[in-house]
């Protein structure tokens, strides 16, 4: 059996069972079973139906009703019918009784029409900026930024760096923005090359949306940006930052595995050890990522910058035994095959 058919089959058994009431959910079911065993043309007949009886319902509209337009003005655009779907949408955005979620992502889908279809650019991007104002607490007003920003990021930076400074002053309490200043920090670096400017848009991520899904990617620029200033302690600041997000209790953590964090963990070790002459704090360093990212790529990394570490600080009876290691548990990896002859030649360790 096609797993996919579970999606419209089990509802379906619920209902026959009594389980749902509503006559509004079970046309809905039904309309999305002929969607999943591709019975378009069907399914276009079938979801006005569903509507009408929403319309009939008025306790159901938030909690089916909705998907039926939303999935019904999906399948009129994949028929090229697009001049019915943005009827479809306009419905939603007029209906007294849809949540501002719908209304917001009914706009969206919009634009991406008036954007990609209709060659109506002009009015597709006014109705994303209305996205973004009117409903920012919303995933439309996300994906609407999204949009913005690969619209106009290259044609004109200047202008739309300059909106969005407005926007957020408008914005600031909202959820969106930290999204602004994740972009407005990327245009100034990467567009702009103003790194200290960059740096002040990721400080205020850091400082004023601790929640903030963007904290370890502004940590993380953040150290890229002090290191190339040769701002060591602040570089070593950040990066201690980003790895403490992973101690945080589980409940409070947003994304528990920062895709920074082996590697802020291996900088910091490079860090302690090359920039601010502390080998003992790299050599710690270096274990953590041993110890705390089993997974890590960086492992084997890990083990030969120890054993090179141990290897400054003249201790090579230590650095031999952590070659014996890393060629134990990374026999094919290139610091094995490639460079572990030359540092244990060096070491003098015993054979």
């Amino acid at each position: 059996m096609n797993p996919r058919s579970l999606f419209y089959i089990i509802p379906l058994l619920l209902s026959v069972n009594g389980c749902f009431a509503s006559q509004p959910f079970q046309a809905l079911i039904q309309a999305e079973a002929l969607y999943y065993q591709d019975k378009q043309e069907d399914a276009l007949q079938a979801y006005p139906k569903v509507i009408e009886q929403c319309n009939n319902d008025a306790g159901t509209m938030k909690r089916w009703c909705d998907k039926a337009y939303r999935q019904y003005a999906y399948l009129l655009t994949q028929d090229k019918q697009y001049t019915q779907a943005l009827s479809v949408y306009e419905t939603i955005v007029t209906h007294p009784r849809m949540t501002s979620s719908s209304v917001s992502m009914a706009l969206y889908k919009q634009s991406i029409l008036y954007l990609n279809i209709l060659d109506l650019p002009h009015k597709g991007y006014r109705q994303l900026w209305h996205i973004v104002m009117n409903y920012p607490q919303t995933s439309a007003a996300i994906l609407s930024l999204s949009s913005l920003t690969k619209l106009t990021e290259k044609t004109n930076p200047s202008d739309f760096y300059n909106k969005l400074g407005l926007v957020l002053t408008l914005l600031a309490h909202t959820n969106i923005a930290d999204n602004i200043l994740m972009i407005m920090a990327e245009i100034s670096n990467k567009t702009f090359h103003q790194s200290q400017t960059a740096l002040a848009h990721y400080s205020q991520i850091i400082s004023f949306y601790p929640q903030s899904t963007f904290l370890d990617d502004a940590l993380w620029y953040s150290a890229g940006i002090t290191y190339q200033q040769n701002l060591f302690k602040r570089t070593a600041h950040y990066y201690h930052q980003l790895l403490a997000l992973r101690r945080l209790p589980v409940w409070l953590q947003k994304y528990p595995s920062s895709q920074w964090a082996d590697s802020a963990q291996q900088n910091l070790g490079l860090l302690y050890r090359d920039k601010l002459n502390q080998p003992e704090h790299a050599i710690k360093a270096f274990t953590a990522l041993i110890q705390n990212y089993p997974h890590s790529v960086l492992q084997d990394n890990a083990l030969w910058e120890i054993a090179n570490t141990w290897g400054a600080l003249g201790d090579s009876k230590q650095a031999c035994l952590t070659l014996t290691e890393l060629k134990k548990q990374w026999p094919r990896s290139k610091f094995t095959v490639i460079y572990h002859n030359d540092l244990h030649n060096k070491l003098q360790c015993p054979q």
